[in-house]
């Protein structure tokens, strides 16, 4: 026979007041669950039909911890319990399996407390509702639909800025994405190769060589003299991806130069990041200097060579101790003095595009 061990619960354990010179005021109860969920005190309640339905994950969570409602209820009762919590703007988990059937939980809870509203650029929402499931498509806001409204403000329990996203989903060199993120649909991928049609060389390189309203706008721009050794490359054909007020500077290149700069029609440069996005998918090579259309493209998962800015320093994102840089893994960095170097420009590209 096993012997049977001593054994303590809760009840039979006390713990002995002793002196101390810490203050209440400087004792820190919280803990960190996950990399973006902080709790104020270290209790989780436990997901049993005994334990935490609404009534218990409210008073948990109003004292700085987390109740996981049970799963010992239909899909539709467990849902409408999270309800309950959710009314106070308050912080509760829901508990799933690992059963087929859970799968149809798990759906069923994010759709219905799926409360993230992003606002954002006007002319990316398009990208993103091609980019996401549908089931997000009216998670996304134009910018200031409620920033602007302190009103509006008010009815949200947690705010994230832009600025302050890295911090918490870019914080360690492995949670950046080595894959392509944003997506552009066939549809509009084959519509942009028909416009594309008008290219008859073998290789198609989209340019874009200036940025505009911004204070850094000179460190950034180049003018197309700058890249005329490999405009007049043979066997390619080079696109303008250039937004702004640039057809002056296209036509007196073009009136000089022995391989012309293609300028699509119909085409809003600036504003209509889906239609830009689709010819970019269609591109054999993208070269660029910083601006929208390089976030665009590395966004994309587009080849792209991107000339570094002068004050490099002031984009931590091209500021790279090598010709790489971990926010997009297809685009390759090239300092501004390698376009004096016009025979190591060249041979960069002919071996990108073979």
């Amino acid at each position: 026979m096993v012997p049977i061990k001593e054994a303590l619960t809760f009840d039979d354990v006390t713990l002995v007041p002793k002196y101390s010179e810490i203050l209440p005021s400087e004792v820190d109860t919280s803990i960190k669950l996950t990399d973006s969920l902080k709790l104020k005190i270290p209790l989780l309640s436990s997901a049993m039909d005994t334990v935490t339905e609404s009534k218990m994950a409210i008073a948990i969570a109003k004292s700085g911890g987390l109740g996981i409602i049970h799963r010992n209820l239909d899909i539709k009762k467990q849902v409408l319990e999270v309800k309950k919590v959710k009314k106070q703007k308050l912080l509760v988990g829901a508990a799933v399996g690992a059963g087929p059937n859970e799968f149809k939980r798990a759906e069923a809870l994010l759709k219905a407390h799926n409360d993230t509203i992003i606002e954002s650029d006007e002319r990316l929402i398009p990208l993103f509702i091609n980019s996401f499931d549908s089931k997000f498509k009216n998670n996304f806001f134009k910018l200031g639909s409620f920033s602007k409204d302190p009103n509006k403000l008010s009815q949200f329990d947690q705010i994230l800025y832009a600025g302050s996203l890295g911090y918490y989903f870019r914080n360690n060199i492995n949670k950046f994405p080595k894959k392509s993120y944003i997506k552009i649909d066939q549809k509009n991928i084959d519509l942009a190769r028909e416009n594309l049609k008008i290219c008859k060389k073998k290789y198609k390189i989209g340019l874009s060589w200036k940025s505009f309203k911004n204070i850094y706008s000179n460190q950034k721009s180049l003018n197309l003299n700058d890249l005329d050794n490999i405009i007049n490359l043979e066997d390619v054909d080079f696109i303008n991806l250039q937004y702004g007020e640039v057809k002056d500077e296209i036509n007196e290149y073009n009136n000089s130069s022995k391989n012309q700069i293609i300028d699509l029609k119909n085409i809003d440069l600036f504003n209509d990041f889906l239609k830009v996005g689709s010819i970019l998918k269609n591109l054999d090579l993208f070269i660029t200097v910083s601006n929208s259309t390089a976030h665009l493209a590395g966004a994309l998962g587009v080849k792209t060579i991107l000339i570094k800015p002068f004050n490099q320093a002031t984009f931590h994102y091209w500021n790279q101790p090598s010709n790489k840089t971990p926010w997009y893994s297809n685009v390759e960095l090239l300092e501004r003095n390698e376009l004096n170097k016009s025979k190591n420009f060249k041979d960069k590209i002919l071996s990108i595009l073979n």
